[in-house]
């Protein structure tokens, strides 16, 4: 496997949200890491940048991913209080802001 260039197509400050943007990425075969979430748990540590990151090959797919599972979640409305795993992923843009290359 060729070492390629990760890019950070994401950031959070929640570790539990990270780990349910990378898994959903991987789910859609975008290969995903972490960058900075062992330093958010941290005790007494707050404001830590949570990265998200992928292939440089895969970062578009990657946006629009999170841009499109965005979109489709803001339109429902009937989500239950306690939600889904997908639910981490509602209203990333308006709150985290996607990075753009």
């Amino acid at each position: 496997m060729s070492m390629q260039e990760m890019i950070t197509v994401y950031t959070v400050s929640n570790a539990i949200e990270a780990e349910i943007i990378k898994n959903a990425l991987e789910d859609e075969g975008i290969r995903c890491e972490i960058e900075g979430g062992h330093q958010a748990g941290e005790a007494g540590l707050i404001g830590i940048e949570i990265k998200l990151q992928v292939p440089e090959d895969q970062a578009e797919a990657a946006r629009a991913f999170i841009k499109d599972h965005e979109t489709s979640h803001s339109d429902n409305d009937d989500l239950d209080e306690a939600g889904t795993p997908e639910d981490g992923i509602q209203d990333l843009e308006r709150r985290e802001g996607i990075q753009e290359a």
